[in-house]
């Protein structure tokens, strides 16, 4: 970094402004973790631990328990139901601020917002219950914020959790 510095150096105020935004914008990546997975099918263990691996998750077991159980309702739904054979792609986004972790799972197959369905009615009997909803139910539950967008032709389903 010395010698990038020293070779650049001209006494320009511009110059001194982009490297340091440059050691700015490289410390904020180390919260904020992507990947993209194509093809999806049988690789929902491997992107679950992608995301329990973010350097930024609670270091609170029922916090990691909760986020677990959400990713995995969310990754399971999209590697089962988004694309026809699983061969489409998803791509995984975390990141901690302000005392918010957050998960975005975005794919590019059918359009589908799990939060237009009505919760379920879980007064029922399981037997007595319509198949389905379930899982997003439990995830509105023990996320603080789930929400869903169509996007650019992609589903973007974003979950946060309060870590303070």
């Amino acid at each position: 970094m010395t010698n990038f510095v020293n070779h650049f150096k001209t006494g320009s105020i511009h110059t001194a402004k982009i490297i340091n935004f440059n050691v700015i914008f490289a410390r904020k990546e180390l919260s904020e973790m992507q990947k993209r997975f194509e093809p999806i099918t049988e690789r929902t263990a491997e992107i679950l631990d992608f995301i329990m691996a973010a350097p930024e998750i609670p270091d609170d077991d029922g916090l990691k328990f909760r986020i677990r159980l959400c990713s995995e309702e969310a990754v399971v739904n999209v590697v089962n139901y988004a694309y026809e054979g699983g061969l489409g792609f998803l791509e995984v986004n975390t990141d901690s601020e302000d005392g918010w972790f957050s998960i975005s799972l975005k794919d590019g197959g059918t359009p589908f917002d799990p939060l237009a369905s009505p919760d379920p009615d879980i007064s029922l009997a399981a037997d007595q219950r319509q198949i389905g909803g379930l899982g997003i139910f439990l995830c509105k539950q023990m996320m603080d914020e789930v929400s869903y967008i169509w996007e650019n032709g992609c589903n973007v389903l974003n979950m946060k959790i309060k870590t303070q």
